[in-house]
């Protein structure tokens, strides 16, 4: 996965939540990480801005570490940020 605010690396910002979590996912299976791992999990919220992050480190499925709950749980949270 490239580094935060490395050229590519996705970034949520409060704006269309889906393209985010897409492209956080295809970058997470293109470097080889298994996008299920918990690393993967473990790694969203730090590609995010400050104040998503709390939130994000808050929701239950991040702290089961589930991927696929937590991009439903972020998609639910944030569906009003979707163009």
């Amino acid at each position: 996965m490239p580094l935060r605010l490395c050229p590519g690396a996705p970034i949520f910002l409060r704006s269309d939540v889906t393209t985010f979590l897409h492209k956080y996912g295809s970058i997470a299976a293109f470097s080889a990480t298994d996008p299920s791992s918990q690393n993967v999990v473990a790694m969203l919220p730090y590609y995010c801005s400050e104040a998503i992050r709390e939130t994000v480190m808050m929701m239950p499925r991040y702290e089961r570490q589930d991927w696929v709950a937590l991009k439903k749980e972020m998609l639910d949270a944030f569906r009003y940020t979707n163009s």
